[in-house]
């Protein structure tokens, strides 16, 4: 399973990387969007990981991808907005790894 982490912190990305890899997923990392429109338009991914602008390019770029928005203000979000976004789940930050895992899990094995 390929997965793109994208966090403005990039320390919490390569983290959360990490864990994915360990749990034997290819992951590619980013901290910033800047380089996501160009790694979409040229790469798959089967999981998108990142914020909302994230979501927005990658519901775009990566209609296939499944979309998992991570954020530190869930409550901020209403479940239409979320569901505009048409993301599959989403994360609050700091991320629980084990949780995060189970539920990509069960995400992806549908």
């Amino acid at each position: 399973m390929r997965i793109l982490v994208i966090d403005a912190e990039g320390e919490e990305a390569r983290s959360l990387a990490t864990l994915l890899e360990e749990a034997g997923a290819e992951t590619c990392c980013l901290s910033d969007g800047w380089e996501l429109v160009s790694l979409l338009d040229s790469q798959h991914f089967d999981v998108v990981i990142g914020d909302d602008l994230s979501m927005i390019i990658a519901k775009e770029l990566a209609p296939t991808s499944l979309r998992c928005m991570s954020t530190s203000a869930r409550w901020e979000w209403t479940e239409a907005q979320i569901e505009a976004l048409e993301v599959e789940h989403v994360f609050d930050k700091p991320w629980d790894a084990g949780r995060l895992l189970r539920k990509l899990k069960l995400i992806t094995d549908g």
